[in-house]
């Protein structure tokens, strides 16, 4: 019993030890395994990941590209929320070229996971790609979208930020080119806000503003330009050209120099600095001066009657170097020099005056005006305040001190200083003035339509007030008005007033002075030798009525009547060497430079040595900016004329620094063609050509010349060569369409014009050729076909008007259509 005992005792003992140490291995066994079941299966997967990441990876970089595809299709069809799966399809489809593809799905991995930069820089990649090629295919409004998005991705900013600056301006010129300003307008100037530090939207900006007359807006664009941006030499050229055409030559040049430091050779920059050099005006010496004072004193005063501002200045400054006790010269070459804007001339003849007279009030009132000219604003002001009693009247203070004001920026003061004047003499049309200037400076421009009014009602000969008068009509949107307002002021206004120039300018004017005009070999300039002319060139026996008649329509500004006249004249007699020397000189003067180049060329043609012809070619090639023809045309009147180049351009060769501005060749070969030079259109196209292979402009003309040459297979490789250049363009299949039409093979020219409307940028100008083509040929279909194309195009007015004439009837398109 106490054996049976004793053993149940010890089998309980065992029984109860098991237990315990069963249950604590128990405790251990539970917590361990929720982590021993976990951690393989985890593990399983991130190595499944890492593996199928490392063949995809691997796949790609040995191009296997349709097998990486299919294995990852396969695994978003699983795993939809796979960004990494979405990413690589997206990578394959980018290797491929296949650029729609790749966006989506590259869209669709940074949609998933937006941190990753991997994923932000790839889709970046494509859509910067995407928009080159849309690019070059002249889609650039489509690069916009694709350019903005890749942008916001952050990828390479810097270069996506110049790849939109110049989507924006190709499609802004484009909208300019279909006569869409105002659209044109808006796009950049969503443009400057989407990417503001982009100085070549601010230029184009600027320059679609100078197009449209509205100058004063361009001005205060391209100054603040300057000034953000010193170093950017197409802000300068384009301020440098604004300010010429302004009038304002001197700080033009200013400018113009500061480009030209930065870049030498700019061709723009080249052809602006030859157009200010020569519109320096030539200054005919005056007579010897042995007269007395008081005789050279009474010529003067009758030369200030005729308003003949630089023989005035010539005269007295010969006056004071013989006779200089006549210390009243000075004080009137400081007003004369005043007019002509040159403020340095005119504050040193001021205080050579003030010097010698330092009691004359009226030298300290000139002092004091030429001060404010150059800015020394405080010292103009305090000289004055000095003024008392009677000795200047005082609204010529008040107002001289009212602009010293607001220049300051104390435009209250200034206004207040004027309306003191004019409580004095309400009718002071230079303050009258003043007001008008401070209103349209600050936009009240109805206010200041009233002041300018009165002010050029008093003072009807004075150019600058019917100069801003002009440009303040131009802010307040009538530029028809502006424009009629200067037309008929030139015959009151002095010719050499800076701001007579200003207006001539703004009219469309040339720089070249009508005084130039006409070239007459019966009344040649003395300082040139006579030039003899044979005679089949002038009839002596019975002078020619209708070129009398167009040299007249010539000397009186009616250049359309004298370009008329002129023709018919040539028409009669094609070797009449003054009609077409004149002809020349008309065209030059309206604005039509390439073609005066033409005219002057066939005057060549009969008498090829002529000295004043050759002038004229060399100042006409070099302000169309072919500078290096000038530079030849001078050397070769150095040859056949040595003694006989007084007053002859000097345009020197220099190849490291002179070059032709590569967009002078297609006005200057356009106009050969039309005057039937077809060699010498040929010859030049050689240079161009040479000078720029990749222009298929200049092919297409090579091509316009051979077919007028009748080289009928060469011109057609010319079409194909330039089409090689642009595959998008339709104007080479158009050419050769027409080539393959003047030869008489219809079927072909048909094709031709069909391939032209497939082309990727087919404008409605385009288009309604084509129309006229087909009409031409009796395809009526085809050509209804691409009125209905054109129908839902988004046209301007001018091409509406086109359409409703061809259709017959007024056409009211939908907003809908439109777009």
């Amino acid at each position: 019993m106490t054996r049976l005992t004793r053993y149940t005792a010890i089998l309980i003992l065992c029984a109860f030890l098991a237990t315990i140490f069963s249950g604590c291995g128990g405790k251990r066994k539970k917590e361990k395994n929720p982590v021993s079941v976990k951690a393989p299966e985890e593990t399983t997967e991130e190595f499944a990941g890492w593996q199928q990441s490392t063949e995809i990876r691997a796949k790609i970089e040995n191009k296997e590209y349709e097998s990486a595809k299919r294995q990852l299709i396969q695994t978003i069809d699983t795993d939809p929320q796979n960004a990494q799966a979405h990413f690589f399809l997206g990578k394959c489809y980018l290797e491929q070229n296949k650029l729609n593809s790749a966006k989506n799905s590259l869209q669709n991995a940074v949609d998933l996971d937006p941190l990753n930069r991997d994923y932000a820089r790839e889709l970046g990649k494509c859509l910067v790609t995407i928009s080159e090629r849309q690019m070059q295919d002249e889609l650039p409004s489509e690069a916009i979208a694709n350019l903005k998005k890749a942008l916001l991705l952050e990828y390479q900013p810097n270069q996506t930020r110049e790849k939109l600056a110049n989507a924006y301006s190709r499609t802004a010129q484009i909208l300019i080119e279909n006569g869409n300003d105002t659209d044109a307008e808006n796009l950049l100037i969503d443009a400057l806000n989407q990417i503001p530090d982009m100085p070549s939207l601010r230029v184009k900006l600027a320059e679609l503003l100078i197009a449209n007359d509205r100058l004063m807006e361009a001005e205060r664009i391209l100054s603040t330009l300057s000034e953000t941006n010193p170093n950017y030499e197409k802000g300068l050229i384009s301020y440098a050209g604004l300010l010429y055409r302004m009038g304002e030559v001197k700080n033009a040049k200013v400018i113009l120099k500061q480009a030209l430091s930065i870049a030498p050779a700019d061709p723009d920059a080249l052809v602006l600095k030859a157009k200010i050099e020569r519109n320096v005006p030539a200054i005919q010496p005056a007579p010897d001066l042995d007269e007395s004072p008081a005789q050279i004193k009474e010529q003067y005063e009758q030369l200030v009657s005729s308003g003949d501002y630089l023989q005035q200045k010539e005269l007295l400054n010969q006056l004071v170097a013989k006779y200089p006790e006549e210390t009243w010269a000075y004080l009137e070459l400081s007003r004369i020099n005043e007019k002509l804007e040159l403020y340095d001339k005119a504050l040193q003849n001021a205080r050579l005056f003030a010097e010698r007279n330092p009691e004359s009030a009226e030298g300290k009132f000139q002092l004091a005006s030429a001060l404010t000219q150059k800015g020394a604003y405080e010292k103009a002001l305090n000289m004055l305040k000095s003024f008392d009693g009677n000795e200047i009247a005082q609204e010529k203070i008040l107002n001289l001190s009212g602009q010293i004001l607001a220049r300051m920026g104390n435009f209250d003061q200034a206004r207040e200083k004027w309306n003191q004047a004019l409580e004095i003499n309400p009718e002071h049309a230079a303050t009258l003035f003043s007001i008008g200037q401070l209103d349209m400076e600050t936009g009240k421009t109805d206010q200041a339509q009233q002041y300018f009014e009165r002010a050029v009602k008093i003072d009807p000969f004075n150019a600058k007030f019917r100069y801003f008068a002009g440009l303040n009509l131009i802010q307040s949107q009538m530029q028809q008005q502006a424009h009629n307002f200067w037309a008929a002021s030139i015959e009151y206004l002095n010719r050499q007033n800076p701001y007579t120039e200003r207006i001539i300018r703004a009219l469309g004017k040339e720089n070249e002075s009508l005084q130039n005009l006409p070239y007459d070999n019966q009344t040649q300039p003395e300082n040139l030798p006579v030039v003899n002319v044979p005679s089949s060139v002038i009839d002596e026996s019975a002078p020619d009525p209708e070129y009398k008649q167009a040299l007249d329509y010539a000397r009186k500004g009616y250049f359309n009547e004298a370009i008329n006249g002129f023709r018919n004249v040539i028409n009669r007699n094609p070797t009449n060497f003054n009609a077409l020397m004149n002809l020349g000189k008309v065209y030059a003067i309206t604005g039509k430079t390439a073609r005066s180049c033409a005219l002057y060329l066939k005057a060549l043609k009969i008498e090829p040595a002529n000295i004043h012809a050759l002038k004229s070619l060399a100042n006409a090639y070099s302000d169309i900016g072919l500078h290096r023809f000038a530079a030849g045309v001078t050397a070769e009147a150095r040859t056949t004329h040595p003694g006989s180049l007084q007053g002859f351009p000097e345009y020197k060769m220099s190849p490291s620094r002179i070059q032709n501005n590569p967009r002078a060749y297609q006005p200057i070969i356009e106009a050969l063609l039309a005057e039937d030079l077809n060699q010498e259109a040929l010859a030049l196209l050689q240079t161009g050509i040479s000078e720029q292979q990749e222009s298929a402009n200049l092919l297409m003309l090579q091509g316009e010349v051979y077919k007028g040459l009748g080289q009928f297979d060469t011109a057609l490789e010319s079409y194909r060569k330039a089409l090689e250049l642009e595959p998008q363009n339709p104007q080479p299949y158009l050419k050769a369409g027409d080539l393959l039409l003047s030869a008489g093979q219809y079927s072909n020219a048909i094709q031709e014009y069909k391939k032209a409307l497939k082309a990727g940028f087919i404008d409605p100008d385009t288009m309604f050729v084509i129309v006229d083509r087909f009409k031409q040929l009796g395809r009526d279909t085809d050509a209804k076909r691409v009125l209905g194309r054109l129908k839902g195009m988004n046209l301007n007015q001018h091409q509406v008007a086109k359409l409703e004439a061809h259709l017959g009837a007024p056409i009211d398109i939908s907003p809908e259509e439109n777009n």
